[in-house]
C-alpha cells in the first residue's frame, strides 16, 4: 500500500477473545490462584499443620468424651446414691424435728399443769395452816379466859410451830401479812402471862390477818 492511500474499511481489528481460543495463546495463560483462608490452612488435609491440628482436635474430642463418660459414671455410681441417702436423712431429720416440737409442746403443757397443781397444793397447805392457827388462837383465848396458864402455854407453843411452818408458803402470797402474823404471835408469847387482855387483842389481830390471807388465796 502506498503512502497516502486509505486502509480498507473492512479490515478488522484483532479480538482478544479470539486470541484466547488459540491453543498456543491458551497454553501461555496462567489459571487464577484461589486464595486460601487461615481456617482452611489450620485444618486442611493438604497442609501438614492442618493434619496435625485435625489430629489434635480429634484427640481432644476423645479426651472430653472420656471425661464426660467418667463424670456421668461417677454421678450414677457415687453421687446419685449419696444424694438419695441425703434426701432420706433430710426427711428423717424433718420428721424428728416435728416430733421434737410436739414433745416440747407436750412437755410445756405438762409443766403448766404441774405448776398449776403445785400452786393448788401450796394454797391447800396455807389454808390448812391457817385453820390450825385459827384453832390454836381460839384455844389460847379460851385458856386465858379460864385463867389456865398451862393450857395457854401449851397451845401457844403449838401456834408458834404452826406459824414457823406457815411463813414460807404464806410469804409467797403476801410477805407483809405473813410477817405481821409472826410478829403478833411473838408479842402474844410475851403478853399472855402478864397482860391477858393485850394478848387477847393481839390474837384477834392474828385472826384478822389470817382472814385477809384466805381472801387473797381464793382470788
Amino acid at each position: 500500500m502506498s503512502v497516502g492511500q486509505k486502509a480498507p474499511e473492512n479490515e478488522q481489528k484483532p479480538d482478544p477473545q479470539n486470541n484466547l481460543k488459540d491453543p498456543a495463546v491458551k497454553a501461555n495463560v496462567k489459571p487464577a490462584v484461589k486464595k486460601t483462608g487461615w481456617l482452611a490452612i489450620l485444618f486442611s488435609k493438604e497442609y501438614r499443620l492442618g493434619r496435625i491440628n485435625r489430629n489434635v482436635v480429634r484427640t481432644a474430642g476423645w479426651v472430653v468424651a472420656f471425661f464426660a463418660m467418667g463424670f456421668f459414671t461417677v454421678y450414677i455410681l457415687l453421687y446419685l446414691p449419696l444424694f438419695q441417702d441425703y434426701e432420706k436423712l433430710s426427711q428423717s431429720y424433718d420428721a424428728s424435728q416435728q416430733q421434737l416440737k410436739t414433745a416440747q409442746a407436750g412437755f410445756k403443757a405438762t409443766q403448766e399443769s404441774a405448776q398449776k397443781a403445785q400452786t393448788s397444793l401450796d394454797r391447800t397447805k396455807i389454808s390448812n395452816a391457817i385453820l390450825e392457827i385459827n384453832y390454836q388462837t381460839l384455844q389460847i383465848e379460851l385458856a386465858l379466859s379460864q385463867h389456865d396458864q398451862v393450857g395457854a402455854a401449851d397451845y401457844l407453843k403449838r401456834m408458834q410451830a404452826s406459824t414457823e411452818a406457815f411463813l414460807p408458803e404464806a410469804s409467797k402470797v403476801d410477805a407483809d401479812l405473813a410477817n405481821m402474823v409472826d410478829a403478833r404471835v411473838k408479842v402474844v408469847a410475851l403478853e399472855y402471862t402478864n397482860d391477858p387482855a393485850a394478848a387477847h387483842a393481839d390474837l384477834e389481830a392474828v385472826n384478822k390477818y389470817l382472814q385477809t390471807l384466805i381472801t387473797k388465796i381464793s382470788q
